[in-house]
């Protein structure tokens, strides 16, 4: 014996779940009139320049590559004379991780302090302001 089929009206209807469901005409995708709907975002200010960015993704690479060169020297050294095979791969991964990891985490702060710098230019000694003179004694 088959289980009865469910009748097309019993499926899941959201508005008779109480759920909000946008009008048709509320869907359109049609072209919008505002001209600032087409502009390009601004970055925020306190971001660094693209070739910062640029620059520091290409620190992370090499800082990767060189820590994988290293991590299957490590590997390949302590095997003393043997073929490491497979933890010569581990430590390869290993090494770019640690590497790239750690060279990641200084071009972010580095960035954070280049975007600081743009928003807060620095300013000479003669731009601080006067300090009160001590009362004297």
């Amino acid at each position: 014996m088959s289980p009865p089929a469910t009748p097309p009206a019993a499926t899941f209807q959201p508005a008779a779940a109480g759920l909000a469901v946008p009008a048709p005409s509320s869907l359109d995708l049609a072209p919008r009139d505002d001209p600032e709907a087409d502009e390009i975002p601004v970055p925020p200010p306190t971001m660094a320049s693209t070739t910062a960015m640029i620059g520091a993704f290409v620190a992370v690479m090499l800082a990767g590559a060189f820590g994988a060169t290293i991590g299957y020297g490590l590997v390949d050294i302590s095997a003393r004379g043997k073929d490491p095979g497979f933890s010569a791969v581990i430590g390869m991964v290993i090494g770019a991780a640690i590497g790239a990891g750690g060279v990641a985490v200084v071009a972010v702060l580095v960035l954070r302090t280049m975007g600081d710098w743009a928003k807060h230019p620095a300013r000479g000694p003669d731009a601080l302001p006067d300090r009160p003179k001590p009362p004297a004694a």
